[in-house]
């Protein structure tokens, strides 16, 4: 049973960090070690403790440098494991998803899965990824996970990628990019085998922050323009090209209709323009 290395970025996690480590102590898989890396000078230790959770295999990194792509990168470069799983703090692993994904890990060497929208009291608020399973070309990976990218598994050994610490957001998306610049596909989990606890009020859903992914996705089509990736499949690139543009669109679209409605979903917006 080759061991997994769980990377969880922590930033002003107290009130949900917990449940997200529970998610891993309840994994059915048992040889992980998670790395919990923070910057915030919180005393998570303390705080899990607290809550009944103690394991030598739950390791704590401090870091002075700020942002989830430095947490991401350092977990990476210190961890135990070849095969990397990420998983934020506010966010949720399905019982069985390292059980389901590492064998497949290990012979495609990344996996992707569906993803479970849930609000902050649990409540499904949406589905996304949830209609194929198996080899999924990388042409293809948006027109299927057209939400977020941190649903994955990868192995360091056979891609030895890191996230773009220049990135505001959607360092997710141009860390996938940087995948199939070294293979062509990735194995696709039709199951929601990842839980996203949607706060309304948080960086992802709030109406100021819709300029920040617009530079963000204006950056990544302006290097796409460019030709700045070299895809192992050739029409990566036009796709790409093609949905970032409707992402882009999706997102003026976003930032008008939250107006009305605060609890809108981004995901509803763009789904229909795909």
């Amino acid at each position: 049973m080759e061991l997994v290395t769980i990377i969880m970025p922590a930033n002003k996690a107290e009130t949900f960090i917990e449940r997200s480590v529970q998610s891993i102590l309840n994994q059915s898989y048992k040889n992980w070690e998670l790395i919990i890396i923070y910057d915030d000078n919180v005393d998570y230790f303390s705080i899990l403790k607290n809550q009944g959770i103690t394991d030598e295999r739950i390791k704590f990194v401090s870091t002075n440098k700020l942002g989830i792509s430095t947490a991401r990168n350092i977990g990476i470069e210190i961890a135990s494991g070849n095969i990397i799983a990420i998983l934020d703090a506010d966010d949720e692993f399905d019982s069985e998803k390292l059980k389901c994904c590492v064998p497949l890990t290990q012979k495609n060497y990344l996996v992707s899965c569906a993803l479970e929208i849930r609000d902050v009291n649990g409540n499904n608020l949406k589905y996304v990824g949830n209609k194929e399973q198996g080899i999924l070309q990388s042409s293809r990976y948006k027109n299927v996970n057209y939400s977020a990218d941190n649903m994955i598994l990868f192995d360091k050994t056979k891609i030895p990628c890191y996230y773009d610490e220049k990135l505001s957001c959607m360092e997710d998306l141009e860390f996938m990019l940087n995948c199939f610049e070294i293979i062509d596909h990735t194995y696709h989990f039709s199951i929601p085998l990842h839980k996203y606890y949607k706060r309304f009020n948080s960086v992802s859903n709030n109406s100021q922050s819709c300029n920040k992914f617009l530079i963000a996705k204006k950056i990544l089509l302006q290097r796409l323009e460019n030709n700045f990736y070299k895809f192992q499949e050739k029409k990566l690139e036009n796709n790409m090209i093609n949905f970032l543009q409707t992402s882009i669109n999706s997102e003026l679209l976003f930032q008008q209709a939250l107006t009305d409605d605060p609890k809108i979903l981004f995901e509803n917006i763009i789904e229909p323009l795909l």
